[in-house]
């Protein structure tokens, strides 16, 4: 508890550059420090590792890691040998409802740039995640399945395969997001290298498109029965979707290969902008072939 890690380099590690590993590490400080090229020899190694929120997360970045840039697996209890004789018993880093996360980045991952997994806050108290900027990663900008998660102030570019993966994610904020398909500059070393509508996509994906900015698999839990809102989206500008380096790019789009029985939470869009000219490429016919969605309104 209480310690500052401040101003840092790990380079060209192996396994985990940062790693806050039993979700007991509480209060801490992790500032303006630097995972450059880490390797991944165990498979799903990160930059920073963090299995609880309860901390001060600030100014960090990752460069090049060959797999996962920042990863918040939240943990159901604290991980042995930790949680031994804690005091008040064994909290559930679940449940937290976050400390500062604020302004951290992420580029050049092979994999995902930020994953955060089951934070599973049960009323709208969470504290939001604030100013992330993810950009020119290989795989997904970030990864966000859990309740109340609040993505804030971020900014999104030219990621390979999805920006925003909203996977498992009920009452889900986008505040003041920008997620750009391609910027100009990626757009030229694309058609400098005759690679232009040539995607690397998801092999997961059909190829009637390749690679989308906010991707939503909705669903409600039926033992919790919420009946507040799904996703929602705030003031969220979309760009370099209409005319990208891929063809059949989307900006929002839902998730093809899996079923999903009971759609029953209403998403929300309010100030919702696509600032390329020309159609909006938004694919909501999937959700009427997957989830059998009747009605879309737009207001």
């Amino acid at each position: 508890h209480n310690v500052t890690v401040l101003e840092n380099v790990a380079y060209n590690t192996n396994g985990h550059s940062f790693l806050l590993r039993d979700g007991k590490e509480w209060n801490n400080k992790i500032e303006l420090n630097l995972a450059a090229k880490n390797r991944n020899p165990g498979g799903d190694d990160a930059g920073f590792l963090i299995r609880s929120l309860r901390n001060v997360i600030v100014g960090n970045v990752v460069a090049g890691a060959v797999d996962r840039g920042f990863s918040f697996p939240i943990e159901g209890s604290v991980k042995e040998p930790s949680r031994s004789g804690l005091p008040g018993g064994n909290p559930s880093p679940r449940k937290d409802i976050g400390g500062s996360i604020l302004n951290n980045v992420a580029h050049g991952c092979h994999g995902y740039a930020f994953i955060l997994s089951r934070w599973l806050i049960t009323s709208d108290t969470s504290v939001p995640l604030k100013g992330f900027r993810l950009y020119r990663n290989l795989g997904t900008g970030a990864y966000i399945r859990g309740y109340y998660v609040k993505f804030h102030d971020a900014f999104f570019a030219d990621n390979r395969v999805k920006s925003v993966d909203l996977s498992y994610c009920d009452n889900c904020q986008l505040k003041n997001v920008d997620i750009v398909g391609d910027t100009a500059l990626i757009q030229d070393e694309y058609k400098a290298h005759g690679t232009w509508h040539q995607c690397i996509g998801d092999p997961e994906y059909s190829s009637s498109f390749r690679y989308v900015g906010v991707e939503m698999f909705a669903w409600n839990d039926h033992e919790t029965k919420y009946d507040e809102l799904g996703q929602r989206f705030e003031d969220v500008r979309f760009s370099g979707f209409t005319n990208s380096s891929c063809a059949h790019a989307k900006a929002v789009a839902f998730e093809k290969k899996r079923r999903m029985p009971h759609y029953d939470l209403l998403t929300t869009m309010s100030g919702v902008v696509n600032l390329d000219d020309g159609d909006f490429p938004v694919d909501f016919c999937t959700a009427s072939e997957v989830m059998e969605v009747e009605d879309v309104v737009f207001n």
